[in-house]
């Protein structure tokens, strides 16, 4: 816990996943776990809390309702961080918007 928020450690053990984590930290949270710190090659992510199981879901013959489950976060992923990015790269330099 880290302020009241469910969190778990994950070490970046090679540069594909340092690279992963810089990406993770700048989506925040849009789509993915949203990272409460990093040092080095630690990350701090937020714990999704549930009480299901997608694998179970799914060796139980609900495969389909666990893979739209898996899939929801990702279906405005692609969209919502270009808009975000977009954003980003209209500023200029001094931070005010193009």
């Amino acid at each position: 816990m880290r302020g009241g928020t469910p969190a778990m450690l994950k070490i970046a053990r090679s540069d594909e996943e340092r690279r992963g984590a810089a990406v993770m930290v700048w989506y925040d949270g849009d789509g993915a776990v949203r990272v409460l710190e990093t040092n080095g090659a630690a990350l701090l992510l937020e714990r999704p809390q549930t009480l299901r199981s997608l694998a179970e879901m799914s060796a139980g013959g609900s495969d389909d309702e666990a893979t739209r489950i898996l899939c929801a976060p990702s279906s405005g992923f692609t969209r919502r961080s270009l808009v975000r990015s977009h954003r980003i790269l209209s500023r200029s330099t001094d931070g005010s918007a193009r």
